[in-house]
Formats: structure tokens, C-alpha cells, sequence
């Protein structure tokens, strides 16, 4: 199905004409021209678009917010956003010295070469085909953001180091919504931050579809935590990009659920960029989790490490696409992909696709996939020592994500929480 009989002139008739950033005729063109990415997709391939077409979407707007969101159990250092759009009367980062937030109007006034970062261009994060043809329908999603959301951008400066963690908090609070978050981070030279990115859901029945532009510039270093907690009836697609330069770091990890579609893309630009992306993929019933990763290496000497694990209960699915691209003259690169899936219930499935696009000689490139289901020669055994089979279960399950959990304590209470409610969900 095409954008253009999805939207309606009822949601395009609310495309913001005062972005002067954004060629608003090219990205409207765009969505109607496409269609939304379908398992037809090798991107998408696992994941089913088909429930966004069954609503009668909503644009969420910018409004004053009712007393029953309660400010005090938003944790300190956070900069929140209501159903997708920044509320400063929510946020207290007051307490971290080196950061900065601004509305993409507001910077571009400060430092307008900023709209050459801005996703803009429909080709900007397309997939170029075997054919040599640009597939500019992979990324259709990223324009609804451009066109219907005006932005925040988040500044971390220059040589400065953000004393604790920023919490980039989104409340799904309303229902129906189509809620398009834009937010675009600088990480300036040699800066360095730890982002945590956490969405809440109250509301039921929206579609979250999220776009993070990330910028780490000269020996940036950037913690980058993605938390998916359980969407209920919501639906949540994500596109996460990140640009890094000459001798920058890049430590992510992901936490991705039920009904959730994860694209991030990683690019290194520059001599020795670094990048490391951990995740663990839960899913039940009869939902999906999925993520694609492609990380580009530009330059000389860069280095790259995927290592992901997926856990498949009931009826479910859960993927993973890792692909890794040397570029002519990224001599001295290193890339790596390991997945480990494991099965929980006979009619659940889980797909691990590691793919390399090598143009260069001395590279080192490597990845692996494995699948299995919990040995029961090993519960029955821990049953003979005492141990309930779900309790059994618990061990064997959180001994096989620990190899790669953050080691970083308030993460970690946060995913163990996660854990507990796919356990309490799945384990009867």
C-alpha cells in the first residue's frame, strides 16, 4: 500500500510549511511515491507491517499536558518527551554541566551548517541494490519524521565530560496516535556522554516510529543505551544512525521487544572510529522483534563488533540482520558478528542473517550464528538439586544473555525489570 492513500489529506494537511530546513516538496513527493517497507523487504523481511494499516492514525500535537503525569517519578537528568514532542516543563537537566538543548529553528540561527546533517534526502540512508538501484522505500519511515515533527537537538560539548547519565525519556500517553520524534545529537569533539534511551507506555494502539540522527565528532565517546520495554498494543519502528569521526567510540546497547522494529545504521567516517553494539531481542506470543544493523566502514582502521542475543517464547519471532560493509580504501578494518539464538516454545522462530559487502584487501572480517533450545538434560539436573523447572529455566535463560548485558548498574536494574516481566509473562 502507498503513503499516499495511507496518510490522507486529513495527516497531510498538518505538514509543518515553516521548515525552511527541509525540502518539503521532495520528502512529501517521496511518501507518495513509496510504500510502506513490507516483508517483500529483505530489511523487513520478518517484520509485518501489516497492523499500521489498520488504524485511523492521529497526529500527536503539542499541548498542555493534564496533572496526572507525575513529575516526580521522572528520574533525575532527563529530557522528556510527551507522545513523541519535547515538554521542558518535564525535563530537569538542570544538574548536568555541557549540554544543551534547542529546537532544530532555534540552532540553525547558532550554527547553520547544521542543515547539511539533517535528514533531508530520500536517498540519504536508502539501500543501494545488487542492480545499482538506490531502494528508497527502505527508509520511507524517516520522512514522516522530517515532515511532522520540528525537532530537538541535543548539543554535548566541546572536551566536556557529562557527569552521569542522560535520560531521553518518551511518555506514550494518548491512544490512535502516529507519534514521529525527531532528534538529532552533536557529540562535539572530544566530548564525552551516556545516553539512555527509554520509552513508557500508557497509551494503547499507537504507532512510535522514532528517528535519531547521532554526530560524534573528533574522539567523541558516546554510551548509547536503547531500552525497549513491552509495547502492549503498541507499535514501535525505530531508525537510529550514527556518523563517527576520526578516533571516536561507540559502546551501544539494545534491549528490543515484542511488536518492535530496530534499523540502526552506523557509519565510520574516519581513521580508527570504533564501534560496539550489544543487544539482546525478546519476544512472545505470537508478536515479532526484529532488528537490521548495517555498519559502514569508510576509512582506514576502523573497527566494528555486533554480538546479539535472541530469545523466541510461544508462538513468536525474533531477527536479526547484521551486515557489514568495507569501502574501497578502508584498508586496516576490522568487522565482526556473532548471534545466539534460543528457542522457548516448539512454534516459535528466530532468523539470524550476518552479511558482508567486502571492496577491500587487508581487511578482517568475521561472523557467526548459532540456534538451540534450553538443554533439559540441564533443568532436569538443577531439578535434582532442589531448583523449580522455572526457576531452572531463569538460570539457564539469564546465564545465556549475560554475555552481553551492560556492566553498567542502572542498565542493569533496568533490563533485569524487563527480565522479570518476559519471565512472568512466559513462564506459567
Amino acid at each position: 500500500m502507498s503513503f499516499d492513500r495511507y496518510i490522507g489529506d486529513n495527516i497531510k494537511t498538518q505538514i509543518s510549511q515553516e521548515k525552511p530546513w527541509t525540502d518539503i516538496n521532495a520528502l512529501t513527493e517521496h511518501l507518495e511515491k513509496s510504500i510502506i517497507p513490507n516483508d517483500k523487504m529483505e530489511e523487513w523481511k520478518y517484520f509485518s507491517t501489516s497492523k499500521n494499516l489498520k488504524e485511523d492514525w492521529s497526529l500527536a500535537q503539542k499541548k498542555e499536558i493534564q496533572s496526572d503525569i507525575n513529575k516526580e517519578k521522572i528520574s533525575k537528568n532527563s529530557i522528556v518527551l510527551v507522545d513523541g514532542v519535547f515538554h521542558s516543563k518535564y525535563s530537569n537537566i538542570d544538574e548536568l554541566k555541557g549540554i544543551n538543548l534547542y529546537s532544530i529553528a532555534e540552532y540553525l540561527n547558532i550554527d547553520p551548517s547544521i542543515k547539511n546533517l539533517i535528514y533531508n534526502n530520500p536517498c540519504k540512508y536508502s539501500e543501494k541494490r545488487v542492480s545499482g538501484k538506490n531502494d528508497i522505500n527502505t527508509t520511507s519511515l524517516i520522512s514522516l519524521n522530517a515532515l511532522f515533527n520540528k525537532g530537538l537537538v541535543i548539543v554535548i560539548k566541546e572536551n566536556t565530560e557529562i557527569k552521569g547519565k542522560i535520560n531521553l525519556v518518551n511518555i506514550i500517553k494518548n491512544n490512535n496516535l502516529l507519534v514521529n520524534p525527531y532528534i538529532l545529537v552533536l557529540c562535539q569533539e572530544g566530548s564525552s556522554a551516556n545516553i539512555v534511551d527509554i520509552r513508557k507506555y500508557y497509551g494503547e494502539d499507537n504507532w512510535i516510529n522514532t528517528c535519531m540522527e547521532i554526530y560524534q565528532y573528533k574522539n567523541a565517546k558516546l554510551l548509547f543505551s536503547t531500552l525497549q520495554s513491552e509495547t502492549k498494543t503498541n507499535i514501535s519502528t525505530s531508525s537510529i544512525n550514527f556518523h563517527i569521526s576520526k578516533e571516536a567510540f561507540l559502546s551501544m546497547f539494545v534491549l528490543n521487544r515484542e511488536n518492535s522494529k530496530s534499523d540502526i545504521r552506523v557509519f565510520l567516517k574516519e581513521t580508527n572510529a570504533q564501534a560496539k553494539i550489544n543487544g539482546i531481542l525478546l519476544s512472545s506470543k505470537r508478536k515479532e522483534s526484529d532488528i537490521f544493523c548495517k555498519v559502514e566502514h569508510s576509512s582506514k582502521k576502523c573497527s566494528s563488533e555486533q554480538n546479539w542475543r535472541l530469545l523466541s517464547a510461544d508462538s513468536s519471532t525474533t531477527s536479526v540482520k547484521g551486515k557489514i560493509v568495507v569501502k574501497k580504501n578502508a584498508k586496516g578494518s576490522n568487522g565482526k558478528f556473532y548471534s545466539k539464538s534460543m528457542i522457548l516454545g516448539d512454534e516459535a522462530a528466530s532468523y539470524s542473517k550476518p552479511e558482508l559487502e567486502i571492496f577491500e584487501d587487508e581487511v578482517s572480517c568475521n561472523h557467526g550464528a548459532s540456534f538451540g533450545e534450553i538443554d533439559k538434560n540441564l533443568i532436569f539436573y538443577m531439578q535434582s538439586r532442589g531448583i523449580s523447572k522455572n526457576e531452572a529455566i531463569k538460570v539457564i535463560i539469564k546465564a545465556f544473555v549475560n554475555e552481553v548485558i551492560s556492566d553498567d548498574k542502572e542498565i542493569l536494574d533496568k533490563y533485569l525489570l524487563e527480565m522479570e516481566d518476559f519471565f512472568r509473562r512466559n513462564l506459567k
